[in-house]
């Protein structure tokens, strides 16, 4: 019988300037395979990109049971341009694709919170019709009360060992109960469930960023947005199809002695079915380490599993992957910049915004480059208030300081 062969498929979006794509990939017969990819120049730091991707074709037996609680925003702003009609399908699709060993509940939320049952239900045919009529029976009206519907999908989740998920969607700004940003994350904070990961959606440009980048960030998720072009039923359906299958849950990773330090992601996420955890940071042992054995634990299906990986390298010095110092200090830049939105601006990052954009060519609110072609006369260069500077070799660079882009909408 003929293995299957693999089919790889890229897409960009129309009108983008063509960049370069790198593929790589490994076949692996673990559970979990991992790859390891390494840069490191004589005398400086190295650098390193983990990639951990589960196997495709798990059992049903080996899939956790969990909790989840769909908080859906049914404002009156939710009636323009078919929100309501796009979320409620993708909602549907969401409870269609629970299993019975699952559980759930559904909190609607405007002016005040209206929710499916006083407590989770199971995800069995019966629960799920439930859920169904109570989707189709929502209506866009009244205000935004995001601080209380938060809080109210919150106090849903028991104490146990399941993976519990809060999927929180929204079209707009609190506008009714509390409404200052710094004090519903202070009541997040308050009402933190150990183990919950919250995920936000934020539809449109009418969204506080700040705020839903806070919340997901303090809860072990993460924030998405759909533009009003996008389709918001088939993003959040993909999102849904994804999370349904968690196939290992807090994770820890062990590095066996190899010292790292500027790792992102901070803290490592769940694994689900399809998808793919992606680590780049830097290295700074004093020695060749050729035979490291790296430790993966986490729970699947409840029950805590060790994953081991032996002879992975982390050379003092390997010319291959030279993309890695720059991919790192993107995702540097990008986690600067999360700072800066949720913190305020503070001059220390603002200044190690600029350094990193200047030393890697990475275009930041803070700074931008204009490209100048081999042999042009440049007459004259304004320096900016930071410096301003041409460098040679091939085309010439300028790099300039530029206005901060607003970080209140995106």
């Amino acid at each position: 019988m003929e293995s299957a062969v693999p089919v790889v498929s890229f897409e960009s979006q129309a009108g983008k300037e063509p960049q370069d794509f790198q593929l790589f990939y490994t076949r692996s017969v673990e559970d979990f395979g991992v790859t390891l990819l390494t840069n490191r120049d004589a005398g400086k730091d190295g650098y390193f990109l983990l990639m951990i991707s589960p196997k495709d074709d798990w059992s049903e037996q080996e899939y956790a049971a969990k909790d989840i609680v769909f908080v859906l925003d049914t404002s009156g702003s939710m009636a323009e341009a078919g929100k309501m009609e796009k979320a409620r399908a993708a909602l549907l699709y969401g409870i269609r694709i629970l299993r019975p060993q699952d559980r759930f509940n559904v909190v609607s939320f405007a002016g005040e919170e209206r929710l499916l049952e006083t407590r989770m239900i199971p995800a069995d045919e019966h629960g799920r019709k439930r859920g169904e009529s109570f989707v189709h029976s929502l209506r866009p009206v009244g205000g935004t009360n995001i601080n209380q519907a938060l809080l109210v999908g919150m106090r849903q989740f028991e104490a146990n060992s399941r993976p519990r998920t809060l999927i929180f969607m929204t079209d707009g700004l609190p506008t009714v109960g509390e409404t200052n940003p710094t004090r519903i994350v202070e009541n997040a904070r308050t009402a933190q469930i150990p183990g919950l990961r919250l995920f936000t959606f934020g539809v449109g440009y009418d969204v506080n960023t700040g705020l839903l980048d806070k919340l997901a960030a303090e809860n072990g998720g993460v924030a998405d947005y759909v533009e009003p072009q996008e389709d918001l039923e088939v993003k959040v359906s993909n999102f849904f199809a994804r999370v349904n299958y968690p196939v290992l849950t807090d994770l820890r990773l062990n590095m066996a002695g190899v010292q790292t330090d500027l790792v992102y992601p901070r803290e490592l996420p769940d694994l689900f079915r399809g998808s793919q955890i992606t680590l780049i940071g830097r290295y700074s042992n004093a020695i060749d380490m050729d035979f490291v054995r790296l430790q993966l634990n986490g729970k699947s299906g409840g029950t805590n599993r060790h994953h081991f990986y032996n002879n992975l390298r982390f050379p003092l010095r390997t010319e291959s992957n030279d993309f890695l110092p720059r991919l790192w200090a993107t995702r540097r830049v990008g986690w600067l910049m999360e700072q800066v939105r949720t913190n305020g601006e503070q001059r220390e990052l603002r200044d190690e915004i600029v350094d990193l954009g200047t030393r890697y060519g990475i275009v930041t609110p803070y700074t931008s480059y204009l490209a100048v072609e081999p042999n042009a006369q440049v007459q004259e260069v304004t320096r900016a208030s930071t410096g301003g500077t041409i460098v040679g070799g091939g085309r010439q660079i300028c790099e300039c300081s530029t206005a901060p882009v607003s970080h209140e909408s995106r």
